[in-house]
Parts: C-alpha cells; sequence; structure tokens
C-alpha cells in the first residue's frame, strides 16, 4: 500500500541522515 510504501522511504530517509552524521 502507500502507506507502507511512504513509512519504508521515511525509515530510509532516517538512515541516510544518520550514516551522514
Amino acid at each position: 500500500t502507500h502507506k507502507e510504501l511512504k513509512e519504508l522511504v521515511a525509515e530510509l530517509l532516517a538512515e541516510q541522515e544518520e550514516l551522514r552524521l
């Protein structure tokens, strides 16, 4: 579902931000 995809994208973005730090 779109909701699940949105949540997955949010998690991936959060992980990327952590890696940038």
